[in-house]
């Protein structure tokens, strides 16, 4: 397949649109979510099955919409090998309410047997509420691949006649066929979830970063709210839970977990369109992974955990061996030796890390004194912060900072 179709596919894949690419005398009966298969006794004999073997035509787009309500979008591309038909959706465009759901019933003969069946099936198909966007993307994809919109044309079909036998066996039999559209996609959903949880507890950045180019960000089963701005928001907020627990069994301490999830519940309820929601899925997993990568202290002893939580809880403080020892109950010596077997680094060489860590951040993000910033780092002496900044940078933070002002 050529890079631009690969690229447009993973873009519609990342948009949580089903993607089918068949050749041009196939057609599979998952191609819109199990639905036909589950409820019909014949999917070859469906009007959607008949267009898509039969009407395809180059050079052509066509947006589909069938008898439930459901859109694709379809067209053909000229691949290395041979010509493939490119199947996405379904979608709607709109919430499916239960008075629509009964008016499809009635008008299609659907037994009332199926009702919650086919309610489900409805909240698996992701709705695109701004078709605009999504149009624009496919026009895009086609001046691309057939140079310019002179050489394509754009067709809209409506499918509105379909007429097939739906099933009417017992309960056992409608619960099975049923069952057909949501397991696959639960069991999908289940095993994305607990890859990406299991990268953020080993702090997997560079894992992460590979996984998330080729797996689009998890997304609720079921639109359980009729916006489908709140519902995107109710389910980065359940992320924001899991993912707040992936950490703290990454070792990351409570201390660290909850400035940052506090943070991301704030920015959830910000977010103003449902298209923000995919790239801040991906920031969200991103932070907590570098959370563990950064701020594990699984490999140290409990002693140790506890001491690094209370340096960086204030910096500013008393940080010397002798009032820490004394914070957590144990001689100095033993304290100094213990932190050096854990960590690799003295205790005194990790307080000094971390008070210029905060200094580059406040020197980066404020427009504090010099003294003042040394002042909160924990380090009153002008000159010898000035002093300890400059060998641990290379620069002092007057230097820095002009820097900063000169590149920004």
């Amino acid at each position: 397949m050529i890079p631009e179709t690969n690229f447009f596919i993973q873009l519609m894949k990342n948009l949580k649109l089903n993607v089918s690419i068949l050749h041009s005398d196939e057609v599979h009966d998952d191609i819109d979510l199990n639905f036909r298969s589950a409820f019909f006794t014949s999917f070859e004999g469906s009007d959607l099955c008949d267009f898509i073997l039969n009407h395809i035509k180059d050079k052509n787009i066509y947006f589909v919409t069938d008898a439930y309500h459901c859109k694709y979008i379809c067209l053909l591309v000229p691949d290395i090998d041979s010509d493939r038909k490119i199947i996405i959706g379904p979608y709607l465009d709109m919430k499916i309410t239960q008075d629509l759901l009964l008016k499809i019933m009635e008008f299609y003969h659907i037994p009332s047997s199926l009702d919650s069946s086919l309610k489900k099936y409805y909240d698996l198909v992701p709705i695109i509420t701004n078709g605009s966007y999504l149009n624009a993307i496919v026009y895009t994809f086609a001046d691309t691949l057939w140079d310019n919109s002179r050489h394509y044309q754009i067709e809209s079909i409506l499918l509105d006649s379909e007429e097939q036998e739906y099933f009417t066996g017992d309960a056992a039999t409608l619960a099975q066929s049923s069952s057909k559209i949501d397991i696959e996609t639960i069991e999908k959903l289940y095993k994305t979830e607990n890859e990406m949880l299991q990268i953020i507890t080993m702090g997997q950045i560079h894992k992460l970063e590979q996984y998330l180019k080729n797996t689009p960000p998890v997304m609720p089963i079921e639109n359980r709210n009729p916006d489908p701005l709140r519902n995107a928001k109710n389910y980065m907020i359940i992320s924001n839970s899991i993912f707040r627990k992936a950490a703290e069994a990454g070792g990351v301490h409570p201390y660290y977990i909850n400035e940052i999830s506090s943070s991301f519940a704030l920015k959830i309820e910000a977010i103003n369109s449902i298209h923000d929601i995919n790239s801040f899925a991906f920031s969200m997993m991103r932070k907590y992974c570098l959370l563990v990568h950064n701020n594990s202290t699984s490999q140290y002893s409990p002693i140790i955990q506890q001491l690094i939580v209370l340096i960086d809880s204030d910096l500013s403080a008393d940080l010397s061996l002798n009032t820490l020892a004394t914070s957590v109950n144990v001689n100095a010596s033993y304290l100094s030796s213990l932190f050096k077997k854990d960590t690799g680094i003295t205790l005194t060489a990790y307080v000094t890390k971390k008070r210029i860590e905060y200094a580059i951040l406040l020197l980066n993000t404020s427009e504090l004194q010099i003294q003042s910033i040394a002042t909160y780092c924990g380090i009153p002496d002008l000159n010898y912060f000035t002093k300890i900044f400059k060998k641990t940078v290379g620069v002092t933070p007057s230097q820095y900072r002009r820097d900063i002002h000169a590149h920004s």
